[in-house]
């Protein structure tokens, strides 16, 4: 367990550093790559408020395809610098790729490097334990605006498969900033949403991502309300 935490905590300590600027070490070509997004009114989340909205009129997937196209060369760089992470700690092993997706949603990899307020590595860490994390939509938007415009579809299935069952596994655990001690989610708990999550297609995982602003099956108070099989009932309807 340790040496899974150590390896999981190696990779998001790098990745934030390649893509968050709030820690001081994101190149010049990815930072030029944000301002290039900047010119758009959503900046980075500009990706995922087009799929959002494309999915509302009725326009998904064809002109969100069409208005992803001028950003193509962006989409795919990022989505490329992203994979050299993801290859560099995990190449060869998908296990412990998503091993590091699951104590991410936890929010067990406490960090002393990190500063305060961000010693956990969990998404949008400085939120309370009840305030939706808004980055696994941001992220589900780039890897569907990539996909279409020609990056593996293949790879970024698998990646944004662990992006949800990060994401579902951070809506049930709640994890607190901050906290060398956040529990996590007992092991049958995570085998049963394993089993959910990396099932889904990427229709499936549009449909689970238009749950707002928790995953589906989660309410305001899920974490200490919802009984275990509830979301394990839901199931996302496949489309033919």
């Amino acid at each position: 367990m340790t040496d899974d935490r150590e390896r999981s905590k190696e990779f998001w300590f790098e990745f934030d550093n390649v893509f968050n600027p709030t820690f001081g070490h994101v190149s010049g070509d990815v930072m030029a790559a944000y301002t290039s997004l900047s010119a758009h009114d959503d900046g980075i989340d500009y990706p995922y408020q087009r799929w959002r909205e494309h999915r509302k009129l009725g326009t998904y997937p064809d002109g969100f395809r069409a208005e992803m196209t001028s950003i193509q060369d962006l989409l795919l760089f990022l989505c490329g610098k992203q994979a050299e992470v993801l290859d560099r700690h995990f190449a060869g092993d998908p296990d412990a790729q998503r091993t590091a997706f699951e104590q991410f949603g936890e929010g067990v990899l406490f960090d002393q490097r990190r500063p305060v307020h961000q010693k956990v590595h969990q998404m949008d860490a400085a939120l309370s334990p009840d305030s939706p994390p808004k980055g696994y939509y941001t992220w589900h938007g780039i890897i569907r605006a990539a996909v279409m415009v020609g990056a593996d579809a293949g790879r970024w299935l698998a990646t944004d498969r662990n992006v949800g069952l990060a994401w579902g596994i951070h809506g049930e655990a709640r994890p607190v900033q901050d906290a060398p001690d956040n529990p996590g989610l007992p092991p049958t708990r995570l085998e049963q949403l394993r089993s959910t999550w990396l099932a889904f297609g990427f229709d499936e995982l549009d449909t689970a991502f238009d749950s707002e602003p928790w995953p589906p099956g989660f309410g305001t108070n899920a974490a200490s309300q919802r009984a275990p099989s509830d979301f394990d009932q839901l199931r996302v309807p496949r489309r033919q």
